[in-house]
């Protein structure tokens, strides 16, 4: 995949803010590799912020945190499709 996965978000960046995000036809273990790389990238950047008092590390893991909301997110659009029926979709939940 090579990289963060491309998303369509919403202009605010804002935490209280919902962000939209567009569905991508992305297999799912491309979804599950994109979210255990960057929670790998995130663990170093969280102990070298840590380590080195790094405000702008520290900041970076929250943006990544983001990210990883936005790929679950992608990665239910990808379960609810895949429901056949009212009571798969219910199993879901």
């Amino acid at each position: 995949m090579g990289g963060r996965l491309a998303l369509k978000l919403g202009a605010s960046k804002s935490m209280t803010e919902f962000e939209k995000v567009e569905y991508k036809p992305v297999s799912v273990r491309e979804l599950l590799t994109e979210m255990k790389d960057t929670s790998e990238l995130m663990i170093d950047l969280a102990y070298s912020a840590a380590l080195f008092h790094s405000k702008e590390l520290a900041e970076e893991v929250l943006e990544l945190e983001s990210y990883i909301d936005n790929l679950v997110y992608l990665l239910n659009m990808h379960a609810m499709l895949a429901a056949r029926d009212a009571e798969d979709a219910e199993a879901l939940l």
